[in-house]
């Protein structure tokens, strides 16, 4: 009888475990086949989304959400630098990942993507990957186009602690070839744009560089006429004024003429300078037709005095490292003396509103803001490389996309700026068959570095 009953309840017990396998089994592939619908329509979808940040971000979230994954994380080629880097992560944890911030494509992770060309179990990676990737049972899932690899998505253990299926890496596999062609879109669409505002922009700037170029004699003519009276009334006034020195009332009167007729003058030397900056890029072949070899500190030094003569600079303030020996270049003398003008004044515009935003927010350290500018000059290959660094109030990502768009300025232009300055002086360094670039950190600077074609002979300044 005792063995009877061992036996039913073997049996039952059989029985029950078999049907619990079975109901746990229906459940996990209930949830496999609803998640696998989320990402069959989100890879319908993606095409529709023309921002690649929120691209992104949408697929990692629905994937995160979706799967129920302890965590998922993104990375993508940065083309400029070589590396695979994290653009975003969802995880249910809080606290680092275990995942690096960037790879290089010649990562050991990056061959294996590209051997297997579709999704790769953890269980398929070499020690030293799961060493560097502490991912658990996850999943790699690479997104390529054209057999290009543009980025991967790391996927961590599911929180069911299921693993992943073959039918999951089909499903990642659509979603990722879908990803690619929606990164390759938008990054289609924005380069579109870009080119579209340079030709707007060029083509604006062609019109209004022909008309200046057609009118600067006539519009130069008469700023000069406007100042050459504006002048003559201050000295007529500052006569009649000196005569009556005891009448306030009229002497307040004289001050406020004398002071409209400075504005006048003033207001006319910055109309002169924007027919003089139009010109700069109406004559494209200006620089070719004025063109002469000479070393690089003469139209620096002369830049100086003028900023000099222009802003009372404390001692020290500009500091320069030069390389000795440095070859000459070929160019226009007084073009990349305005070049090396408008940088420096920019420098000093910088470290003043530096100043000011410290006195308004930081009172107690704003004395012991000391300005600098520091200017350093070396060869580098066949070119001239050029930095000019201050620690003034810096940009911001915002602006420094604009920095080089005509009519835009940071300053306050009515007072300090026309918004043209950086424009003209970019399309001066092309003219010269150098390069630009910028790079600053709000609240702490900004560094421009252009970089000049060399000649093949050494000298000296010959201005």
């Amino acid at each position: 009888m005792d063995r009877l009953v061992i036996i039913l309840c073997a049996l039952c017990g059989c029985a029950l475990y078999w049907y619990l396998l079975r109901r746990l089994e229906k459940t996990r592939l209930r949830d496999q086949r609803r998640y696998q619908t989320i990402l069959r329509k989100l890879s319908a979808t993606l095409s529709l989304i023309k921002d690649l940040d929120q691209l992104l971000k949408l697929i990692v979230y629905r994937v995160g959400r979706a799967v129920r994954v302890e965590f998922a994380c993104i990375y993508l080629i940065q083309d400029s630098h070589g590396v695979y880097a994290q653009k975003f992560c969802y995880a249910k944890r809080k606290g680092p990942l275990p995942l690096p911030p960037q790879i290089t494509d010649t990562h050991e992770l990056i061959a294996l993507l590209k051997v297997k060309h579709s999704p790769v179990l953890t269980e398929e990676l070499t020690a030293s990957i799961i060493k560097e990737f502490d991912i658990g049972r996850g999943l790699l899932v690479p997104a390529f186009v054209r057999g290009h690899l543009l980025g991967f998505i790391i996927l961590g253990p599911k929180r069911s602690r299921a693993g992943y299926t073959h039918e999951d890496a089909v499903v990642f596999g659509i979603l990722a070839n879908q990803l690619a062609l929606s990164i390759e879109n938008t990054d289609f669409l924005t380069e579109s744009q870009k080119i579209q505002a340079q030709l707007f922009a060029a083509e604006r700037m062609t019109s209004l560089g022909t008309m200046a170029g057609g009118m600067s004699h006539q519009l130069n003519n008469r700023f000069h006429v406007i100042a050459l009276a504006a002048s003559d009334s201050l000295d007529t006034l500052k006569g009649i004024a000196g005569a009556y020195p005891a009448d306030e009332a009229l002497q307040k009167t004289f001050g406020l003429v004398m002071h409209a007729l400075e504005r006048i003058q003033e207001n006319t030397r910055h109309g002169g300078k924007i027919v003089n900056d139009f010109l700069n890029f109406s004559h494209p072949d200006r620089v070719k037709a004025e063109a002469r070899e000479f070393d690089i500190c003469g139209p620096l030094e002369r830049a100086i005095e003028m900023v000099t003569i222009k802003t009372a600079i404390p001692p020290g303030l500009i500091r320069k490292e030069i390389e000795p020996g440095l070859p000459l270049i070929e160019g226009n003398y007084v073009l990349l003396q305005d070049v090396f003008y408008n940088f420096l004044d920019n420098a000093l515009d910088a470290i003043e509103r530096k100043a000011v935003s410290l006195k308004s927010s930081r009172p107690e350290t704003a004395d012991q803001f000391r300005g600098a500018i520091d200017i350093r000059i070396r060869r580098c290959a066949s070119r001239l490389e050029v930095v000019i660094r201050d620690n003034g109030i810096g940009v911001t990502e915002g602006e420094k996309e604009k920095l080089f768009v005509p009519f835009f300025t940071s300053k306050p232009t009515s007072a300090k700026g026309e918004g043209l300055g950086l424009f003209v002086i970019q399309k001066i360094i092309i003219a010269h068959q150098g390069t630009l670039s910028v790079d600053s950190t709000p609240g702490e600077g900004a560094a421009f570095t252009m970089r000049l074609p060399l000649t093949q002979k050494e000298g000296t300044d010959d201005a």
